[in-house]
């Protein structure tokens, strides 16, 4: 048991392992993981504002989410006020809800469970 406090406090000493060693390697993998996380669920309020998203959107909620933009794929649980605003939907929205869904824009295909205030007007 002495032997083996010894050695343990010589690596300390010499640097050959520690605690501030371990740390700042659990800090970079902590970071570097975040930021592959981050890029999906998008949240906020004004999010992909002008811009075209093509593919499957699945969980995307804020305010004045996607306006003016075209979404073409599966847009599953897309909730928010102001969603998909003079935008066109090519595909299956399954449970879009908020005020003022889809205002002004064509729905080609099936909306199953499009409920809130001015869904799909004109």
């Amino acid at each position: 048991m002495g032997e083996g406090n010894s050695d343990s406090r010589g690596d300390v000493a010499g640097g050959k392992s520690g605690n501030g060693d371990d740390r700042t390697k659990a800090t970079k993998k902590s970071h570097d993981e975040d930021e592959g996380d981050r890029s999906t669920g998008s949240t906020g309020q004004g999010s992909a504002q002008t811009t075209s998203q093509v593919g499957n959107s699945s969980g995307s909620a804020g305010n004045g989410s996607a306006q003016t933009a075209s979404q073409v794929g599966n847009s599953s649980g897309s909730a928010g006020n102001g969603s998909a605003q003079t935008a066109s939907q090519v595909g299956n929205s399954s449970g879009s809800a908020g005020n003022g869904s889809a205002q002004t824009a064509s729905q080609v295909g099936n909306s199953s469970g499009s409920a809130g205030k001015g869904s799909a007007q004109t």
